[in-house]
């Protein structure tokens, strides 16, 4: 263990400081991995293990150091965040070049004379092995392959934009997300030290926290319940559709999986050695589960539950009350670094999609929606058979823990099967489902005939299963945290039930009995495995985004199969992004877009671009959008502005359409892009444009210093006191500023058109719905007008936020008999009810007028070019 130790801390300094100096690449990136996720846990725990003269298996050393890694990546990273405001390159690079030195130190000031941990056989059973090998390359295949080809959907897209804005010190982006920051942290981590990003690389080290987390069950699986039931329940994890899809993506789902299933091993083997180097690696995996989602309150109760036993047989209770309170005060002390001003940052406790899914009329009883997800992401086959296992797993507990005769414990067993099925309907109301979950639970966990082995699984089932099922009204896909400890008790009801079978059948049976099951469970993993590779692993089917064009008719599914859920959690799809964004660098796209979609994902593909409702230079259609419904888009307007120049096809299927603004059309032929397999090239940080941040907007012809502004005079707030019957109306101090505006006049002749930006801010607060009046004129003549809500009525002034800036653009029309020469456009706001008009104030803040002139707008004969659009 100590040359391992030396050796893997030279590594660590060694790459940290290679990391460097080499330009993005496969070894860079090689590189990347091994230092966010892998060496440096390794050299650290295994530093620690030489100088507490601890020993561990190989496979154990590889799960227990691989996580390590992880949560030092997070937690150092918070750390870079709030010391350094960034995850620099040279700041991450000394990080790790930090830990290996650490771990150098530790390892090389004692000899190693190790004391055995192990507490159960090395010599592991050949085939037992062999299962496991198959299981873990099984994983690695679900984790590791293909995960370039579909586009970022629109929460992993928003994890890689803030991970661009920590490494650009841009806005908030930590205390602003609703979530915990471990993916935002890991995330870039990965792209500060490798310095570009793309769905391959973003993806890989959230796979890599999927595969670990399937070792994980197995590892937890054996300590608590022996080999057989640990691969049944590791390999029946493995092809789970919930831990699949999120294997898939770039998102705080498997890393907390890795943590949780880390810390119940780490707590339980300090159980079992009472080893503090178990306890405060698994509080630092608690701290890890905690700062990727709130889910990690899962691991709570069994990680209580253990420390209580471990006090209770405790032989010196001083010393061990004061480890585990030390263990404890540096536990709460890294959380409160993050959620502390976390809670106090405004408003985002509130604003958190998890806490908006609580409702006001508990309980609930969503066993339908867990119904729905179950199908949505497995087979049928796996479905109906582990969900027999868990069904059977109960009745099994209810005739364990009844006292009493064979025929009463079966009886009971009989008693309990309706009891369970009514819970799963809607017959009953939910409170019912309630008393029965509790019931069992509570027979399962006051019994001691139930081992301590299985009371830890149902301890860590207890608090998701009962938020999600009986609090939340809309768990979403929130089960995958539900599921390492389900498959290990249905992994324990498969191999207690055959080996009970095995004994109790005559020889002649079991001879041809026990392979015919078998040889069932086996069909029924593979069938279950296929229809995985099917919807996850088959780029060139998108099974899910073209259902049922690809349907298998060996997997039949509910009438209402894919629940009007088109693009899905990890499946494969592309929609044309990929394409567009690179259209966008190459820069034959260029500028503000709208469509019938909406998605941070887009954002993340045109490279920041400004998403704009009002008469975008693009518009982007299609076929099948995130937005469900499909946003609606104002095909009149596309119809008589807007040529249609491109059409990205993927795998020959026209996905997205291309609309360029075009109010002199030519309707050229568009072009055709065919989307290829995969781009090369790679988004580095100071490629996205920060467009996307609201103090980015603003205009580029004319700044005003200090702003126009513009004000309800008090007699038209007696007016509509008045018409509204309110006469606190006459109060308000409302207050709108103009801060200038873009003008392109490049279609400013007879039958054409002007093109006016206006950028607003609310000075004070507004509460009328106001119109934006344009008006061209000359000699007190009206030619032309354009009023509207402002951004094509998207933004309402009674929606705006003080200090918002509303990007607010008009179209106006020029008519057919307009003399060419100098025209002025008169800006100003009016009430929709009333049709008042706000003052516009002079310098001095005395009303000047009722709009505010732009002067020198040229008309010219009938003849020009065509330019290239709005920008």
């Amino acid at each position: 263990m100590r040359k391992v130790s030396i050796l893997v801390s030279l590594s660590t300094i060694v790459l940290a400081r290679l990391v460097i100096n080499l330009p993005p690449g496969w070894l860079r990136y090689g590189i990347t991995v091994l230092l966010t996720c892998l060496l440096p846990g390794w050299a650290l725990t295994t530093a620690v293990l030489t100088r507490l003269q601890r020993n561990i298996l190989p496979m154990e050393m590889i799960f227990l150091g691989s996580v390590t890694s992880f949560v030092l990546t997070t937690i150092g990273g918070l750390g870079l965040y709030y010391g350094i405001g960034t995850l620099s390159l040279l700041g991450l690079a000394s990080l790790f070049g930090t830990v290996g030195g650490v771990s150098l130190i530790l390892s090389m000031s004692v000899q190693y004379h190790p004391q055995d941990d192990n507490l159960y056989s090395r010599g592991s059973q050949v085939q037992y092995k062999i299962i496991l090998a198959g299981i873990l390359l099984l994983s690695a295949f679900f984790a590791f392959f293909y995960q370039d080809y579909s586009d970022f959907r629109g929460d992993e897209a928003e994890v890689v934009l803030r991970a661009v804005n920590v490494l650009q010190r841009q806005d908030d982006p930590i205390f602003s997300h609703t979530k915990a920051p471990a993916e935002i942290l890991l995330t870039a981590s990965v792209g500060g030290l490798y310095g570009a990003f793309d769905e391959f690389t973003v993806r890989i080290p959230f796979a890599i926290s999927a595969w670990l987390a399937v070792l994980g069950v197995f590892l937890v699986g054996q300590q608590l319940l022996g080999h057989p039931a640990a691969l049944v329940g590791a390999g029946l994890f493995a092809i789970n559709g919930w831990l699949v899809s999120h294997t898939r993506t770039a998102q705080y789902q498997t890393p907390l999986l890795m943590f949780s299933i880390a810390t119940v091993w780490s707590f339980y083997r300090f159980y079992q050695t009472q080893s503090y180097f178990y306890q405060f690696f698994g509080a630092l995996f608690a701290v890890g589960a905690l700062l990727c989602h709130y889910d990690g309150i899962s691991i709570v109760l069994p990680v209580l539950y253990l420390s209580i036993l471990v006090s209770m047989q405790h032989k010196h209770r001083r010393h061990h009350l004061i480890m585990t309170g030390l263990t404890a005060l540096c536990a709460v002390f890294l959380l409160s670094t993050f959620y502390i001003p976390f809670i106090l940052h405004a408003g985002q406790v509130q604003e958190s999609h998890f806490l908006r899914n609580f409702g006001s009329d508990q309980p609930y009883n969503n066993w339908n929606t867990f119904y729905i997800n179950a199908l949505y992401y497995n087979s049928i086959y796996y479905v109906l058979s582990v969900g027999l296992l868990l069904f059977l797993a109960t009745l099994i507990g209810v005739y364990l823990t009844i006292n009493g005769s064979p025929t009463k414990k079966f009886l009971a067993s009989l008693v309990a099967t309706p009891l369970l099925i009514l819970s799963w309907t809607h017959i009953l109301p939910a409170w019912y489902a309630v008393i029965v979950f509790f019931g069992f639970m509570t027979l399962f966990l006051a019994s001691p005939k139930i081992s301590l082995s299985i009371k830890v699984l149902l301890w860590w089932l207890l608090v998701p299963f009962v938020i999600y099922q009986f609090i939340i009204i809309r768990p979403g896909n929130h089960y995958y945290i539900l599921m390492p400890p389900l498959m290990l008790l249905a992994g324990l009801t498969a191999t207690f039930s055959y080996r009970r079978l095995e004994r109790s059948l005559s020889s002649p049976k079991r001879r041809w009995l026990m392979p015919v099951l078998a040889g069932i469970g086996v069909a029924l993993y593979s069938m279950s495995t296929w229809y995985e590779i099917l919807v996850f692993m088959r780029p060139d089917l998108e099974y899910m985004l073209t259902y049922p064009e690809h349907r298998h008719p060996a997997f039949w599914s509910d009438p209402q199969y894919p629940f009007d859920i088109r693009i899905g959690w990890g499946f494969p799809y592309r929609l044309g992004w990929q394409t567009v964004s690179e259209l966008y660098r190459s820069r034959q796209l260029n500028g503000d877009w709208y469509g019938n979609d909406e998605n941070n994902s887009i954002t993340w593909y045109t490279l920041g671009a400004l998403r704009n409702p009002c008469f975008p230079r693009y518009y982007f259609l299609t076929e099948i959008s995130y937005h469900d419904p499909p946003l609606e888009v104002p095909q009149d307007v596309i119809d008589k502005f807007y040529d249609l120049t491109g059409i990205v096809r993927v795998q020959g299927r026209p996905r997205l359409k291309i609309y360029e603004f075009a109010p002199v059309k030519r309707n050229p032929p568009p072009s055709i892009y065919d989307e290829p397999s995969r781009f090369p090239t790679l988004y580095r940080p100071e490629d996205l444009q920060p467009t996307y941040l609201p103090e980015s907007i603003h205009p580029t012809d004319v700044t005003f210093s200090p702003p126009v502004t513009f004000k309800p005079h008090p007699n038209m707030l007696s007016h509509l006191a008045e018409v509204y019957g309110d006469p606190r109306i006459t109060e308000l101090d409302s207050e709108v500023k103009l801060l200038g505006y873009d003008l392109n006049q490049t279609w400013a002749r007879p039958e054409g058109i002007i093109l006016l930006t206006l950028y607003w801010q609310a000075g004070k607060p507004l509460i009328f719905p106001y119109k934006v009046f344009v008006h061209l004129t000359s000699d007190n003549s009206v030619h032309s007008t354009a009023d509207s809500e402002p951004a094509c009525g998207q933004l309402p002034t009674y929606n705006w936020k003080q200090g918002q800036t509303i990007l607010d653009r008009h179209v106006i029309p020029i008519p057919p008999d307009i003399q060419p020469g100098q025209y002025t456009l008169q800006i100003g706001l009016y009430e929709i009810k009333t049709n008042l008009r706000m003052d516009y104030l002079d310098e001095l803040g005395n009303p000047a007028n009722t709009f505010y002139p732009i002067p020198d707008v040229s008309i010219s004969p009938p003849s020009g070019e065509r330019s290239n659009g709005p920008d």
